[in-house]
């Protein structure tokens, strides 16, 4: 069983101990990759595949790959918050294409990416299963909120959506923000790139969301399929692939009157692993 040593020799103590709270001992097992490395293994052009699973498995998954795969280190940090805004139009369209199942699809967000004072405007543009990222550097700042009050922040949005989106770019709105902490793994041959994003938190004018114990990995690969350690760790322990959009979950979980019949399974998920114990 994948982990198996790791596990069975943990103290009594260590085994009931939030994992989340155990991420820097973790992450300790992995050898470091800069920020500068990790952003030159690009896969801007690439096929993502992601997997929900409960925090409690990830001490498992993380000593299993932990001689593979490098750790984005920075200052010290390996564990990163950021701050996204997502926009759409007045009638949700980029959120209604996702959820309808449109084969070519867009969405378009403000991330704030924090203690290194960098905001870009992300595009991402999925067609026939992949993805291709759109960005744009927008301003030297550690504040989102404070960017978001700029009259000339719309300018550039405009600007840089404009001819990437099939929408009219002046109508763009603020539909949602997000917070996580995420964590990004390199494989050693630079084929591969993963981020695991924890404590996750939805809000909206009106409401907040916080799911519990729920973590989301993504696999960013160049092959269709991702064939290299992490995805085969997963495998084994049953987690298998699922389409999961952070922003249309977000999204119905605070406006139960949008439309959510394709994500009704995500939601009855995300109950389950909030309720999910560690077996040991």
């Amino acid at each position: 069983m994948v982990g198996y040593t790791y596990l069975m020799t943990a103290s009594p103590s260590r085994q009931h101990q939030n994992p989340l709270s155990a991420m820097d001992e973790l992450l300790s097992r992995f050898d470091p990759i800069s920020l500068k490395e990790t952003t030159e293994v690009g896969l801007l052009n690439r096929f993502d595949t992601k997997y929900v699973f409960s925090s409690h498995r990830l001490p498992e998954i993380l000593a299993a790959c932990a001689h593979e795969y490098r750790v984005t280190t920075e200052g010290g940090m390996q564990l990163f918050p950021y701050y996204t805004a997502y926009f759409d139009t007045p009638s949700y369209d980029m959120f209604l294409s996702h959820h309808n199942g449109k084969e070519h699809r867009y969405k378009l967000r403000l991330r704030e990416y924090r203690g290194f004072d960098l905001v870009f405007a992300e595009i991402k543009e999925k067609f026939k299963g992949k993805t291709r990222k759109h960005r744009l550097r927008l301003a030297d700042t550690s504040d989102l909120d404070e960017l978001l009050s700029d009259s000339r922040l719309l300018e550039t949005i405009i600007d840089f959506a404009g001819p990437i989106l099939p929408y009219d770019p002046q109508s763009l709105m603020k539909a949602l923000s997000l917070e996580f902490n995420r964590v990004t793994l390199v494989h050693l041959s630079g084929a591969e790139r993963i981020t695991i994003d924890t404590s996750l938190v939805f809000s909206s004018a009106e409401h907040t969301n916080r799911p519990e114990r729920l973590v989301i990995a993504e696999i960013k690969h160049e092959g269709a399929v991702p064939r290299l350690t992490f995805a085969r760790i997963l495998h084994d322990l049953g987690i298998q692939p699922s389409g999961f959009s952070k922003y249309c979950i977000g999204m119905i979980e605070l406006d139960p009157s949008l439309k959510y019949n394709s994500f009704k399974s995500k939601q009855l998920l995300i109950k389950r692993l909030s309720h999910e114990q560690s077996p040991i």
